[in-house]
């Protein structure tokens, strides 16, 4: 009955999966063999997986931030900027990443250690749930999220503009940037 909300694909035969009650699997055979962790021991949903080389981290509800520098072999809890779910985890390098969800994205340039709010970030109305991030290269990154709400920043994520011309009105889910022009993005209603 355990959902997994996010996947993460190291290679062909190594891929680490997360989910509900703050289960981590993973495997290094291509899926033949499983190791199952509870990262989080207050069972909090996992729902975002990132990681650059063998450090790595997932996020989830109630703050829920876990880090491993060992591929997973060990997870130590990482303090959020505040108390709530965090929807999405995405790290450029072991130190440099974001989280994002309900009316807020922060980013950290150590690791967890501190969180940041950008400089700017024009949220869409009262409540703008942000789904995930996406990076096209170092610098350029775009985000999306719900009413069709698509930001994309070319500072590495300090400023962030809203590209007006998404042309929907419907939750995005999920993005994924090919470069800086070729974007795919897929939500709701078969969007």
């Amino acid at each position: 009955s355990t959902r997994f909300k996010d996947i993460f694909v190291f290679s062909a035969d190594t891929v680490m999966m997360c989910g509900n009650y703050g289960l981590v699997i993973r495997t290094i055979d291509g899926g033949t063999n499983w190791v199952a962790d509870t990262v989080s021991p207050e069972g909090d949903h996992l729902f975002g997986i990132s990681f650059v080389g063998q450090t790595g981290y997932v996020c989830g509800n109630s703050g829920a931030i876990f880090k491993t520098t060992d591929l997973g072999e060990t997870w130590e809890k990482i303090d959020p900027p505040f108390i709530t779910a965090i929807e999405e985890i995405n790290f450029l390098s072991e130190d440099f990443g974001f989280i994002c969800g309900l009316n807020f994205i922060y980013y950290t340039e150590d690791g967890g250690e501190t969180w940041v709010e950008p400089e700017t970030f024009p949220g869409a109305t009262t409540n703008w749930w942000l789904r995930q991030i996406s990076f096209a290269n170092d610098s350029v990154g775009f985000i999306c999220g719900d009413i069709g709400q698509i930001y994309m920043t070319n500072d590495r994520g300090r400023n962030w503009e809203w590209m007006e011309n998404t042309p929907t009105s419907e939750s995005l889910q999920s993005i994924v940037a090919l470069d800086e022009n070729r974007l795919f993005a897929c939500g709701f209603a078969g969007t």
